[in-house]
């Protein structure tokens, strides 16, 4: 390992060398980032240790099972992928505007070419020498009209009149058109791919057949979920304990949420496609995060009815 103070002279006249010394911050700066990495791995694994509502995990798989830094992580991921997508389309609609630009000048070139070929043959001078006329010859004339050249009938325009094809602010809009759909396509792609992991995790969730409530009273209450739950709600519920039983519970309202996040990410840039499938999926996932919370309630109220209340009977309760 490379040591700053290896190299020091024991002058304080000699001279300075700036390599060494970029060096020895690089090595600071390092040794810094270690520490601090250490420190947060210690933080983490001593945090997970106290929590007496998670399930048991083993201490070398901690900084695995962190589903804050497995979020963060995937946030982060999905940040740069759009940031890439966005640079993406903005290289491909400034590479079509040069195209499009290339395109124009080409052909303008092309018609001052044409016209400066076809001025070269109605003003091109004679170079053969004329023809002596035999005295002999006797000229007659006749009667068909006499013929003109094509330059004569329909003299073509200058160069400097032709006109481009599009004007600059028509190639504006069409390029802003164009990357408006780009955008647009991206969208409705990445909420797609949402709608699919959302179906296949509505698809894999199982209801529990049990759920602890914490009761600031009597603690937690482990309730058994009948075949058949009523369809009326208990009022007073209260929370949901945070344990091992309810682990799958909380997990799946913890996913729910994150689609959500998610779909908020996706913008819609004033398109109503874009904005009219977002709030689609955005509507089924509440409504499956609200089904999640009735359901909760629907269990505590066959416990409250199947409870007999402190000094009441059981031929009391059956009358």
């Amino acid at each position: 390992m490379f040591s700053p103070f290896s190299n020091l002279h024991s002058s304080y006249y000699d001279a300075y060398d700036p390599y060494q010394a970029q060096r020895a911050l690089q090595y600071r700066r390092a040794l810094a980032r270690q520490h601090a990495l250490e420190a947060e791995r210690a933080r983490r694994a001593q945090m997970y240790q106290g929590s007496p509502y998670l399930p048991d995990e083993p201490d070398d798989l901690v900084d695995e099972e962190d589903w804050a830094f497995r979020d963060a992580l995937q946030r982060r991921q999905a940040y740069e992928q759009r940031m890439e997508e966005k640079r993406i389309r903005e290289e491909h609609a400034r590479l079509e505007l040069l195209a499009k630009e290339e395109e124009q000048r080409r052909e303008k070139l092309k018609q001052e070419q044409r016209s400066r070929q076809a001025q070269n043959r109605h003003y091109r001078p004679s170079h053969s020498p004329p023809r002596s006329r035999s005295p002999h010859e006797i000229h007659i004339p006749t009667n068909s009209p006499p013929t003109t050249s094509v330059s004569e009938r329909s003299p073509l325009l200058p160069a400097e009149q032709a006109q481009p094809r599009y004007t600059l602010e028509e190639q504006h809009e069409a390029a802003s058109k164009l990357q408006k759909a780009w955008r647009a396509h991206i969208a409705l792609s990445n909420l797609r791919k949402l709608e699919k992991e959302f179906d296949d995790l509505r698809k894999s969730f199982k209801l529990p057949t049990v759920v602890d409530f914490q009761d600031p009273n009597q603690g937690i209450i482990s309730v058994t979920v009948p075949d058949d739950l009523p369809d009326n709600t208990a009022d007073d519920v209260p929370k949901l304990a945070y344990n091992q039983t309810n682990y799958s519970l909380h997990s799946y309202v913890e996913a729910l949420n994150r689609f959500l996040i998610r779909l908020d990410g996706v913008e819609s840039r004033g398109d109503a496609n874009v904005r009219n499938s977002r709030r689609c999926i955005v509507g089924r996932v509440e409504k499956e995060a609200n089904s999640i919370e009735m359901f909760g309630k629907k269990v505590w109220a066959t416990h409250s009815v199947n409870t007999v209340p402190d000094g009441q009977s059981s031929s009391d309760s059956d009358s």
